[in-house]
């Protein structure tokens, strides 16, 4: 009798799916499409920009600036320390959006080139930030800043050096999966069907500040970027987020200018190697953005962060190079030429349309009604 009440039990399960499946699917199907841009790393990525005077010449590059991108969304966890709960913002783009309100990050001026789009005309799109400043992609746990937020160390990484402190290792890398994972299922309430376009990575500025971690830098983000793409794909469960697109802002050089980094020539050629050797990467370059000038003067907001109009442009390049290597999307189907008998749709829907779907299951419940029939066949034979 057992394997009548598993036969009867799988089959309850494949008219149930085959009842929900068109409702879910056209569920799915009736979902507006969004490109989820990620933003991650330290205090350049974070927003450390001083507004101050800036504001101004903000405000006469675009209005919006200040008042907001209506159709750039936005979501981030920035600067969340270990142990603490989560502070999540949410909204669109606009001034303000630092680790505090006087400061800036790159995603104004990212959000400045997205709401004009093209591609954006038709789509929603949303920056996602996560990190935290003076933060470490090595797995260092005694510095002041590794204390307060942990580091960014893979689990890759981990596994080859072992885990120096079960809270702070890897701390930055379990938040900046688990602000995806927030932001993901808060779109898809919102109605959209969130997908993952570009990483952009800012970080190294701490690591240069130690020979031994800039020397390991390139070892380090080959690991990291490796686990980040496979955990991307397994959380949005889509195959392709393993080939998102990285673009890496190499570590100012004047952070060598700037004293206690010696290291910053080694990880920006890691930087640079690492995206000139790996599918799917490239860099992002802002030399001509100057932070410390070559007599020691500071140009930047101060010694390590770029001033508000700087960071503003260089988030200009990050989207404006992300969307420049996107493909190109094909071309709608223009329909049969006018001499031509337009197809008829099977009745029955396509593999991945909701009626599809559902007959797809009904027909393996027919298939399980006709496995019981034959299997209370032989146990008819049996009896007699």
């Amino acid at each position: 009798m057992r394997i009548f009440r598993k036969i009867a039990a799988l089959l309850a399960c494949v008219l149930l799916c085959a009842a929900l499946a068109p409702v879910a699917a056209a569920a799915e199907e009736g979902a507006a499409p969004m490109d989820i841009w990620i933003l991650a790393g330290q205090s350049n990525a974070v927003g450390n920009s001083q507004i101050g005077s800036y504001q101004t010449w903000l405000q006469q590059e675009d209005a919006r600036n200040i008042d907001g991108y209506t159709n750039v969304h936005y979501f981030d966890c920035i600067e969340n320390r270990v142990g603490e709960p989560r502070n999540v913002r949410k909204g669109v783009v606009k001034i303000g959006l630092g680790y505090v309100s006087s400061c800036i990050g790159p995603e104004l001026g990212m959000a400045n080139v997205f709401a004009d789009a093209e591609r954006y005309k038709d789509r929603a799109v949303a920056i996602v930030k996560s990190g935290a400043g003076g933060t470490w992609l090595a797995d260092d746990v005694t510095g002041a800043q590794s204390k307060l937020f942990g580091n960014w160390a893979s689990p890759s990484m981990l596994e080859r050096d072992g885990v120096r402190d079960e809270a702070l290792s890897g701390a930055l890398y379990r938040g900046l999966l688990q602000t995806v994972r927030e932001a993901l299922g808060y779109y898809r309430d919102e109605g959209y069907d969130p997908v993952l376009r570009g990483f952009f990575w800012s970080q190294g500025g701490a690591d240069a500040g130690s020979s031994y971690a800039a020397g390991m830098y390139l070892q380090n983000i080959r690991l990291f970027f490796a686990d980040l793409r496979e955990d991307l794909a397994a959380i949005t469960g889509r195959a392709d987020a393993a080939e998102i697109p990285v673009y890496i802002s190499k570590t100012p050089s004047s952070f060598a200018v700037a004293g206690g980094s010696a290291g910053t020539h080694t990880v920006r050629e890691a930087q640079q190697s690492y995206a000139e050797t790996t599918p799917y990467t490239d860099y992002v370059e802002s030399e001509d953005l100057i932070i410390v000038n070559p007599d020691g003067t500071i140009n930047g907001s101060d010694r390590y962060h770029y001033n508000a109009k700087d960071i503003y442009i260089l988030g200009q390049r990050y989207a404006g190079q992300a969307l420049a290597a996107m493909p190109a999307e094909e071309e709608p189907d223009p329909g049969p030429a006018a001499d031509e008998e337009p197809e008829q749709p099977a009745e029955s829907g396509g593999c991945n349309s909701a009626a599809g779907i559902g007959a797809g299951a009904l027909a393996v419940g027919g298939a399980v009604l006709l496995a019981l029939g034959a299997l209370l066949a032989v146990r008819a034979r049996r009896e007699r």
